[in-house]
């Protein structure tokens, strides 16, 4: 029974000997560089969603389904509403894709 607890004790005594740096967990910036990435993803889903023709056809309709674009950080517990502006997003789809009604 030695022989196996010393071999343990070598394998955990080893590991010390290695950067603790390299365990310390990621940076400020690149924390927030990772939330601005999931914020974007956020904005681009939504994005994805507002480009269905069905969607647009049914927003200059009647103004709905409005789209909000929401991250929540495990971190802090809160949710953080990205300010999704329809107006300006359907506005912008518009130059490109004119899918207003006919009816």
């Amino acid at each position: 029974m030695d022989g196996v607890v010393d071999h343990e004790g070598l394998c955990v005594g080893g590991f010390r000997g290695h950067d603790e740096g390299e365990f310390q967990g990621p940076t400020k910036a690149e924390r927030a560089r990772f939330d601005r990435l999931v914020e974007l993803n956020v904005l681009e889903q939504c994005m994805n969603v507002i480009n269905l023709d069905h969607v647009q056809k049914r927003w200059y309709k009647e103004r709905l389904p409005m789209f909000h674009g929401w991250v929540f950080d495990v971190r802090t517990g809160q949710l953080k509403d990205l300010a999704l502006d329809m107006e300006k997003e359907f506005i912008a789809i518009r130059k490109v894709y004119d899918l207003k009604p006919t009816v």
